[in-house]
Parts: structure tokens; C-alpha cells; sequence
């Protein structure tokens, strides 16, 4: 078998230069690690080069691992990030389900591999998410069983990392705001706010980030039309500062990652954050000013 598309050679796609850096005043802005397609290494290069941080993208390995990222890769990527100073996080596999307690326990097994390979990046988050299809019942709450088994599964997936809190549990499109609360409960994980997939849903992510706030490790930003990962462009300038105003307020201390796969999207959602921070300024007058030096208005 091979490896899926975005992880071969380009096709007549000849690597640009990369733009100026993308930074946020007083906030952490990453991106993935596949901005441009490019393999592991040249398009984590290129993602390094733009961003303080890179999510580096382990979604689809394959039924056995077939196409997990390499040792070798894994080593010039720790060069790489080292020379550039970047910060990673990893999204572990995404291939799999814990719909079912054998389900579960064969993905539990290839996260772990995964976990096992990209540890010498030393990743400050881990990000999963929690596919329950079968056994929430058409988008309702998991049975008592799946969820007993699925805790079973993050306590072993969390014993292979240096410490629980960094792995991140990301709420999905589709499923109840609730549903990972009975994961979350008495447990030292973590949250990734999604909020384009909240977005996504049509939901106001507001009272998600008040609620969920205390157990934020980091987010994924993303515009909507019709799909998702799409750049914020998209997005009104209203629902931008609502989410983007109260974690420069609070200075948020975590990475949030511009979840979107092109030059472009990331250019011109970046240029739509810093419009963002100009109507934070404007409005609180009163907060310090977290403007790097050199920083020019837009």
C-alpha cells in the first residue's frame, strides 16, 4: 500500500519561499504541519520557518501503521525544530474508533506506537479525538460501557506520556458539547478547543469557553463555508473577537493552532487576527500593550 496523497512527493508544486513570519502579540500562533504538499520533513521545514509552532499531523497511519511517520523523519524534524526554535504538538491518529471495546483497544494500540515514535520531538500537547459513532446513539450521550472502556484506553495512552495533562482531548463536529465530559471527570487530561468545529455546528462558542476554559492546553481556529479548515476570512469580524478578545485579555499561556492547509488561508487568516487585536486595543485601552517591537498596524 502507499502513503495517503498529502504525504507524497509534489507533483509539479515546486517549494515557494516562505513569507514573513506569522506571530500574534502576547499569544502563541501555530500552524500544521502540512502548509504546503510537501513530505514530512520539507513541509515541516517550511511550517517552522512561518510559525512558533507546529502541529505535526499523524491523522492517517494506516490500519497497521504502514504509514507512520519514520524514525529518520522523526530525527530531522527534532533538527529542524531545534534550529528554528518551534514549538510542536502532535495530533495522534485519527484512523480509528472506540465504538466498540476490541475497536478501541487495536487504536489504543497504534496510538501508543505513534506516542512511542514522536517522543523524542519532546511535543508539549498531544491532541486525540474520541470518535463514538456506534455506541452514542445517533448523537447522543456514549453507553456506560463505552465510556468504561474508553477510559480504560486513555489511561493507557496517557501512562506513555511524560505527564497526563498533555494529552488533549478535541471536541468533534456533530457530537453533544457534553460528551467528553464523562472522560474529563475526576481525570487530569486536557481540552483542545475546537472552534471551527463548533462553527461548524452552528453553536455559539462563547459559553464552551467560559465553561471549559480551566482545562484549555490548546486550540484549533478555522473558518467555515461549507466545510471546515477553511481560512477566517470567512468568519465575521464579530465571532473572531469573540473568542480571540478574552484569551488576549487573559493572556492565554497555551498555542492556538490556525488549523488550515494553505499558504493563502494561513496568510490571510493571520492578517484577519491582527485586525482582531487593532479592535482589542481600541477597546481596552486600559490593558497593557502586548505589541512586540517592530509591530506595525495593518
Amino acid at each position: 500500500m502507499d502513503r495517503p496523497a498529502y504525504l507524497l512527493p509534489p507533483v509539479l508544486t515546486p517549494m515557494t519561499s516562505p513569507p514573513v513570519s506569522f506571530t500574534l502579540p502576547g499569544l502563541t500562533l501555530g500552524c500544521t504541519s502540512f502548509l504546503v504538499y510537501e513530505p514530512y520533513i520539507s513541509a515541516f521545514r517550511y511550517s517552522a520557518s512561518v510559525c512558533r509552532d507546529v502541529s505535526l499531523l499523524l491523522n492517517e497511519p494506516g490500519q497497521d501503521n504502514e504509514f507512520l511517520i519514520t524514525e529518520e523523519e522523526v530525527r530531522e524534524i527534532g533538527i529542524i525544530a531545534a534550529g528554528e526554535g518551534t514549538g510542536i504538538n502532535i495530533h495522534l491518529p485519527s484512523d480509528g474508533n472506540f465504538d466498540t471495546r476490541e475497536n478501541a483497544r487495536l487504536f489504543t494500540r497504534r496510538i501508543c506506537q505513534a506516542i512511542k515514535r514522536a517522543l523524542p520531538l519532546n511535543p508539549h500537547s498531544w491532541v486525540l479525538h474520541i470518535p463514538v459513532m456506534a455506541c452514542s446513539g445517533n448523537g447522543q450521550m456514549p453507553t456506560d460501557d463505552c465510556n468504561v472502556w474508553t477510559r480504560e484506553c486513555l489511561e493507557e495512552i496517557a501512562a506513555h506520556l511524560p505527564s497526563p495533562d498533555m494529552l488533549c482531548l478535541e471536541n468533534l463536529e456533530t457530537f453533544r458539547t457534553d460528551i467528553l465530559n464523562p472522560l474529563l471527570d475526576d481525570t487530569p487530561y486536557s481540552r483542545c478547543m475546537d472552534i471551527g468545529h463548533v462553527w461548524k455546528d452552528g453553536l455559539d462558542p462563547v459559553p464552551l469557553l467560559r465553561e471549559w476554559y480551566p482545562r484549555i492546553r490548546m486550540f484549533h481556529l478555522h473558518g467555515i463555508v461549507g466545510r471546515d479548515h477553511k481560512s477566517l476570512k470567512l468568519m465575521s469580524g464579530e465571532s473572531i473577537d469573540s473568542v480571540m478578545h478574552p484569551l488576549w485579555k487573559l493572556g492565554f499561556p497555551g498555542a492556538i493552532t490556525l488549523e488550515v492547509f494553505t499558504t493563502d488561508d494561513i496568510a490571510t487568516s493571520h492578517a484577519i487576527l491582527l485586525q482582531s487585536y487593532e479592535r482589542y486595543l481600541a477597546n481596552n485601552a486600559s490593558q497593557p500593550d502586548l505589541r512586540p517591537r517592530g509591530y506595525q498596524k495593518r
